[in-house]
């Protein structure tokens, strides 16, 4: 351990020991010459001293130094002993560092280890070591103006120091180079610094509009370079050199070209721990890597233009021509590339560096389209151009120009519609509305919202009908040109929709769907009856099918076969004129043949449902015939079924579809091409029960 100085080490402290030496050294000079000039005076002249008063002082000094100079060089002796015994034999001790501990040091070969001593020091008999063990070399050095007297020791590592480790460093017999007999111990501890923090980079985390052509430049908290390999990544991925300053204490990171303009850019830091031998000047040995910092960035965009004022067409003829870019614009870049066809004369103004304004001096002409260019040659105020010439168009305030909703050729419109006619322009309302007609007439009023005119008709449309909206020419226009042409829409109402609350009761037997429908439209009219007191009512035929299937019931005198169809193919049905007889009973029914759709619609309309017969269009359908007992021949319809029509769409006159309620299936919808397929195998049969 380093020793505690006494009050001998701070008295005798080599410089003081000078001092006094040189203080000693004067005054014994001064009493030499005093004596050799008293010596060399006559006595006469030292007589004639005693009548003046200061010359009788220095006469007595002087005879004083004469009488008793032995007895001072005596003295002087004895003192220069004592100074240069001191000298000897108060030990060598180190003045730098002052304390035992250093704190954090960074040894390398261009800052090495530094201790200084009082005076030179035998380093012969000086005994150091560092623990741990660090190889290296100790040279003594003189920082004096004589450079024999070495005082000062420094120690060089032959290769990197470990970050962030603890070293003790031991000086054992630190004697002076003279006659020293005594000697201190000294034991001085060091801590390596951690690695150096990134005090900051040039370009700052989350930043834009970065220079395409961007040098990174990263400073650190201390020279690094010895300790570190240091290096970098951009993404995407763009080559990038990494260059460490000459002191170790920044970092330039170039990128091997220019970066691309607009994209958004990660920039990560990286280092590898690395051992440098100083002897061999190189690298032995490296760490893993590790990521010190990251980055994201985004490049400075070309020129983009962000909207534009006026645009399309309708354009006022007095509208200022603005242009807001998405970057702070080189204002007389802007000015010296853009232009304007049709010539036009005006003043350049700029609201900010991104909104550019044109005012013509007179107004433009109507229903003309101009040409606005911006030449590449515009540029940013980070000097970035565009990559094209940046053109677009406008076409001035025209004709009075009408649009319609509903649009042409619209259907299924509800017949209480409001019509609006929106104008490209504000116009004239009065000559608007005089030139508004529908056809087939209906009357209406008007109203107005902004340049939208609007139509509400005070009685309904009929339905399934088709209207033609007009709008003559002449309407006035209140800054552009009066329309000069005749504007027509054609728009078609919803279809009128029929239907009657028939009540579904499923057929409780696979072949009794003509008494199931039977059932149901006798319900609609208030007369309920189950399905076997109206099968009763119609009757049974009961002959038994033949074996050869020539000779069986007839379905126009009663139900023919067995209800389920047990055995197999022995289940038929009933025809028509047995099922209106047993209806005929409790409500008029009546039965029709070779019926069209349009009677059906009429009978729906006037609240008569009615009941038809067709094929089911699941069973395959195909004519049957066979003969009955009496030699009566009947013709049937593998397939038959029947339902009763509940509503239609369209009109009386013109039905497009029909729904129906089918004992099987509650109901169903068939436009009217379909239901007319199903109904002719029958020959269009019906009957109608009111």
């Amino acid at each position: 351990m380093r020793n505690d100085p006494t009050f001998l080490d701070k008295f005798a402290n080599p410089y003081l020991l000078f001092l006094y030496l040189v203080v000693v050294f004067g005054i014994n000079l001064i009493c030499i010459f005093g004596f050799i000039l008293i010596k060399r005076l006559p006595v006469h002249l030292y007589m004639q001293t005693q009548k003046n008063m200061f010359k009788r002082f220095i006469s007595h000094v002087g005879y004083f130094l004469h009488r008793y100079f032995f007895f001072f060089q005596i003295g002087f002796i004895i003192i220069y002993f004592i100074i240069f015994g001191l000298y000897f034999l108060v030990p060598a001790k180190v003045i730098f560092p002052i304390n035992p501990a250093f704190g954090k040091k960074n040894v390398d070969e261009n800052h090495p280890l530094h201790i200084t001593f009082d005076r030179p020091i035998n380093f012969e008999k000086l005994k150091i070591s560092i623990k741990p063990d660090v190889p290296g070399k100790w040279l003594a050095k003189s920082t004096k103006a004589l450079p024999w007297l070495k005082n000062d020791l420094f120690f060089y590592p032959d290769s990197t120091l470990a970050s962030d480790a603890e070293f003790s460093a031991t000086l054992n017999s630190v004697k002076g180079i003279y006659f020293n007999i005594n000697s201190k111990n000294y034991l001085f501890n060091f801590r390596t610094p951690p690695p150096p923090d990134v005090n900051s980079i040039s370009v700052k985390d989350g930043s834009e509009n970065i220079d395409i052509n961007i040098k990174f430049g990263v400073k650190l908290s201390y020279d690094d370079r010895f300790r570190n390999e240091w290096s970098a990544q951009l993404i995407p991925e763009l080559t990038v050199e990494t260059i460490l300053s000459k002191d170790g204490k920044a970092i330039e990171i170039r990128p091997t070209k220019a970066l691309q303009k607009g994209v958004d850019y990660q920039l990560g830091l990286y280092r590898t721990p690395i051992n440098y031998n100083f002897t061999k000047k190189k690298i032995t040995t490296r760490g893993e890597i590790v990521e010190v910092k990251k980055i994201t960035f985004k490049t400075v965009l070309s020129p983009t233009v962000k909207s534009t004022n006026p645009s399309g067409s309708g354009a006022l003829i007095n509208s200022p021509i603005k242009i807001e870019f998405r970057q702070d614009m080189d204002r007389q870049s802007v000015e010296d590339s853009w232009g304007i066809t049709p010539k036009t004369d005006g003043k350049i103004s700029w609201q900010s560096d991104t909104i550019f304004s044109f005012q013509p001096t007179s107004d433009l002409t109507k229903n003309t389209k101009y040409d606005i260019t911006i030449k590449k040659t515009a540029m940013t105020k980070y000097k970035t151009a565009f990559e094209n010439d940046y053109i677009f168009s406008f076409t001035t305030i025209g004709y009075v120009i009408p649009s319609f909703s509903p649009g042409n050729s619209a259907g299924n419109i509800a017949i209480n519609k409001t019509l609006i006619i929106t104008f490209n322009q504000a116009v004239d309302h009065t000559s608007a509305e005089k030139a508004f007609s529908i056809d087939p007439t209906i009357a209406g009023g008007f109203s107005w919202k902004g340049n939208a005119l609007t139509f509400t008709p005070s009685t309904n449309y009929e339905n399934s009908k088709g209207y033609t909206i007009n709008i003559a020419s002449g309407v006035k226009s209140i800054s552009g040109l009066d329309s000069n042409q005749i504007f027509s829409s054609r728009f078609t109402t919803i279809d009128q929709v029929v239907k009657l609350d028939i009540p579904f009761y499923k057929q409780e037997h696979y072949y009794t769907c003509g008494i199931a429908a039977a059932r149901m439209a006798m319900a609609y009219k208030g007369v309920k009856m189950s399905e076997l007191a109206i099968l009763d009512e119609v009757g049974y035929d009961s002959t038994p099918l033949s074996s050869d299937g020539s000779v069986w019931g007839n379905p126009n005198a009663g139900f023919v076969g067995t209800l389920m169809g047990q055995p197999k193919g022995t289940g038929y049905g009933v025809h028509w004129g047995p099922v209106a007889k047993a209806i005929n009973n409790h409500l008029p029914a009546e039965v029709k043949s070779g019926w069209n759709v349009q009677g059906i619609a009429t009978e729906i309309a006037a609240g008569n449902p009615v009941i038809i017969f067709w094929v089911n269009g699941i069973w395959p359908s195909y004519e049957r015939s066979w003969k009955t007992t009496d030699g009566t021949s009947v013709r049937a319809v593998n397939g038959m079924h029947a339902v009763v029509v509940n509503g239609f769409s369209g009109t009386v006159s013109n039905p497009k579809s029909f729904t129906v309620t089918d004992p099987w299936w509650p109901r169903k919808s068939y436009d009217v091409s379909l239901f007319n397929s199903y109904w002719k195998w029958f020959g269009n049969t019906a009957i109608v029960v009111r």
